[in-house]
């Protein structure tokens, strides 16, 4: 089954954004990465938490 065009823009934006933020990443600030680290914490499952951030 062939994916919906917009789905694969919506992949292409996420990959094009993450490499960016991966990028950016030695030259943030402190308040910046713990922010980042927040919303990457919110999209992991509860044992992905416990596991990655314990």
């Amino acid at each position: 089954m062939e994916e919906h065009p917009r789905i694969s823009a919506q992949r292409r934006y996420i990959s094009e954004r993450a490499a960016d933020l991966l990028a950016r990443l030695p030259d943030m600030e402190e308040t910046d990465l713990r922010y980042f680290l927040r919303v990457l914490a919110d999209c992991l499952l509860p044992e992905e938490q416990e596991e990655y951030l314990s």
